[in-house]
């Protein structure tokens, strides 16, 4: 009988293992992306720490300082504002938060969001947008904003459309696109219409990206590929 219980146990634990493991992605330059319920977070190793690009929606973001390993985190940049992307940022306290100046104003539930699906949530839930905490250190980065961290640059590329502030941010040849450049059997696309405030300027705001050089795509939902 403990014998058929410990074989249960270890099966269960190698399972879970697998789990894991799946929700795991890699990328060039020891880029680590990591998926929480539906979205990725990357972590992005630079000297003296790393960089997250979202952080997931887990209240403590275990699965992220998993990724971490006890490095020093310099700063975090978010894709957009939807709570699935920078719902763990307030856990890593006064790390400054680089955002889209648009979207600032929807993280503060100043204003609403405007896509089909979260409509429907409102609709279920009082009126409200799911809004997490405020990061601590919250700093508007317009299209064009560049930042070097650890040695490494990083460029705000502002893709309107799926939020007012969504923005992709590239470092080097590669190009962490958020919902706003994913990837698809297509091609490069926008994520699902309903999720998004005006798909047609998301649709639009995929040609800056015909002069930006990239090679990599690190996207919020589907995970990295080689994409050129």
């Amino acid at each position: 009988m403990f014998a058929l219980r410990f074989m249960g146990c270890l099966l269960s634990a190698l399972l879970l293992a697998v789990s894991a493991c799946a929700q795991r992605v890699e990328g060039p330059y020891g880029i680590i992306g990591g998926r929480v319920a539906d979205g990725f977070f990357y972590v992005v190793p630079v000297m003296g720490g790393v960089v997250l690009v979202d952080t997931g929606e887990e209240p403590n973001g275990a699965s992220l300082r998993s990724a971490i390993a006890g490095r020093a985190v310099l700063a975090i940049l978010v894709t957009h504002a939807h709570h699935d992307h920078y719902a763990s940022a307030s856990t890593f306290g006064d790390v400054p938060c680089y955002v889209g100046p648009a979207d600032i104003d929807r993280m503060r539930g100043l204003t609403q969001h405007q896509g089909a699906a979260q409509r429907e949530y409102r609709a279920q839930n009082g009126g409200r947008d799911r809004l997490p905490p405020l990061p601590v250190r919250l700093i508007p980065a317009p299209g064009g904003t560049r930042v070097t961290l650890g040695g490494a640059d990083f460029e705000a590329i502002a893709l309107p459309g799926h939020t007012p502030g969504s923005t992709a941010w590239r470092m080097g040849d590669v190009l962490f696109g958020g919902d706003a450049a994913m990837n698809s059997s297509t091609g490069i696309s926008p994520i699902d219409d309903r999720f998004s405030d005006d798909p047609a300027a998301a649709r639009a705001a995929l040609g800056r990206l015909d002069s930006v050089p990239f090679v990599w795509l690190a996207d919020g939902h589907v995970g990295i590929r080689r994409v050129r």
